[in-house]
């Protein structure tokens, strides 16, 4: 079972369109026999005349507890990301908009169109809808996820991309099987083409700002902010700030500072995952932000203990780069997952270069030494070596 429960997409506006539909949906799900009697009136009938009321009614009504809970874990997550873009009016007239809209679609089709269908229900095309959305705002930020499987729950992140194309891909292949028949799935990949087009006409019209890390601006290499660490220059933070103030480019508001202290707090609860998640975001609006060497010294170890290795080897380099004359232990830490992760003996020696073996404590030494043994056994066997 998937559970998505958080992004680290920016969110400039409050949720409460999203936490409203949320309530709403629940609300009506108990007003209506929790889902277990299907209203005439409250459904989006086919085939019996066009009935406006029911564009409406039926996005609210869902058939199961199962069916409601798993429509509002992704309201959730994909409103926050579309909402948090756009604010609460347009956030709801987008929703509205796209549910509305493909119910009417679909109503009147089927007056002419013969279907086995009775009718639909549920808010999972204009979910389809948002998903799309927000691949086409925010294409490289990650929704968090619980994966329950094997009696475990596994935490991770994956980017909206690709979220949004596996489950239209689902879509389009139960469609294929199902030879182009009317169901919940073809009705699914309608709301999803909604969903695209209206995420490309916002962004058009200059009703949206992304930053340039849209999908389109993607595409076309607008994006430059993503160059390699060793083409950055460190300028002393200090330095930075009075630069950045000269400028007029410094936007450190209240917000950002009070979101920068929660992430301390976060760090110190040992709370890594959801610090991350905080510090990505607050980079996203203010890229000159930097953790005091103790907090980010504190969340590096934190993420490598829970075995983070994407996560957390971007964190090692800034400290490395950041404080090279303490970075003796991330040096370390970079040798052991470019050889034990990545499988990259060569590159893990260079890294093992820069150790200072006098800082370093006895229980790190001897890891040290064993990942130079490991390394050079590997290069001696002939391992193959690919270059990132």
């Amino acid at each position: 079972m998937l559970i998505p429960y958080n992004t680290d997409a920016p969110i400039y506006h409050f949720p409460t369109a999203t936490l409203g539909l949320i309530a709403s949906n629940i609300v009506c799900f108990i007003a209506t026999s929790a889902g277990s009697t299907h209203l005439d009136w409250f459904v989006l009938v086919f085939g019996n005349g066009m009935h406006p009321v029911q564009w409406v009614s039926s996005l609210f009504y869902h058939m199961g507890f199962v069916h409601l809970v798993g429509n509002m874990l992704f309201l959730w997550v994909f409103g926050l990301v579309v909402e948090g873009k756009v604010g609460w009016p347009r956030f709801l007239a987008i929703y509205f908009g796209m549910g509305v809209g493909q119910n009417a679609l679909a109503q009147a089709l089927f007056e002419f169109v013969p279907t086995a269908a009775v009718g639909s229900a549920g808010a999972s095309g204009i979910i389809f809808g948002l998903m799309a959305l927000a691949m086409v705002w925010a294409p490289r930020n990650d929704i968090q996820c619980y994966l329950v499987a094997f009696l475990r729950i596994f935490d991770f992140g994956v980017a909206i991309s690709t979220m949004c194309v596996l489950y239209i891909m689902l879509e389009i292949a139960v469609v294929a099987i199902n030879r182009f028949s009317v169901s919940a799935e073809l009705l699914h990949l309608v709301g999803a083409a909604m969903g695209f087009a209206t995420g490309y006409h916002l962004l058009s019209r200059g009703l949206v700002d992304c930053e340039n890390w849209d999908l389109f601006s993607l595409w076309a290499g607008k994006n430059k902010s993503t160059v390699g660490l060793e083409e950055q220059r460190y300028v002393e933070p200090a330095v930075a700030i009075k630069q950045l103030s000269e400028s007029g480019s410094f936007n450190f508001t209240p917000k950002a500072r009070k979101d920068a202290s929660r992430i301390d707090d976060l760090i110190t609860d040992k709370k890594y995952g959801s610090a991350l998640r905080e510090l990505r975001q607050l980079r996203h609006l203010v890229p000159e932000h930097e953790l005091e060497e103790g907090f980010l010294g504190d969340l590096i170890r934190g993420l490598y203990r829970q075995k983070k290795w994407e996560d957390v080897t971007p964190l090692i380099e800034e400290f490395i780069q950041r404080f090279p004359e303490n970075a003796s232990s991330m040096h370390l830490r970079l040798a052991a997952i470019l050889l034990e992760v990545q499988e990259r003996p060569k590159a893990a020696l260079r890294a093992a270069a820069h150790i200072d073996e006098t800082k370093l404590r006895p229980k790190q030494v001897k890891e040290f030494s064993k990942i130079k043994r490991a390394a050079k056994k590997l290069i001696d066997s002939g391992h193959l070596e690919l270059d990132r």
